[in-house]
């Protein structure tokens, strides 16, 4: 298995229900139309390389990490439970997380623009507000070199 997603499996381990519901609104902010696009030439890059199959296991991992749930008597009687509320802000978080994925498994055949659009709900979630510097790197909440910082 590729290192990389090796490391994001591990890292989706440490995910919070404040962080996946994060992800979520981030990823509801995100334009729909240009993330269709960028599916598509993951999704055609992948399979112009034979490698269909990583798509599969990206839903896999995803739906693996969604429903990583154990029951709590409160979720029976409606006392909202900690692992039930994680469950489900895990469960909206899964369209962030399967673009996180994808711009992953499939770094080597989308341009920065492509990657940093599937990849920013999930690292918002993450970490804060992501801002991108020039160079199309992100930075955590800091202005590029020479910038002043957004209001």
């Amino acid at each position: 298995m590729d290192e990389r997603l090796s490391d994001l499996i591990a890292l989706l381990d440490t995910v919070e229900a404040e962080q996946a519901r994060r992800m979520r609104v981030a990823w509801e902010m995100e334009d729909a139309g240009r993330r269709r696009d960028a599916w598509a030439r993951a999704r055609d890059g992948l399979a112009a390389a034979g490698r269909e199959g990583e798509i599969v296991r990206i839903r896999e991992v995803a739906n693996r990490w969604a429903g990583d749930r154990a029951f709590d008597i409160n979720d029976l009687y409606g006392g909202g439970s900690r692992e039930g509320t994680r469950g489900d802000a895990r469960r909206l978080a899964l369209p962030a997380v399967m673009d996180h994925l994808l711009a992953t498994v499939a770094a080597d055949l989308l341009d920065v623009d492509d990657r940093y659009l599937l990849s920013k709900p999930f690292r918002t979630g993450l970490t804060g507000e992501m801002r991108r510097s020039p160079a199309g790197r992100t930075t955590r909440g800091r202005s590029a070199p020479g910038r002043r910082p957004a209001p």
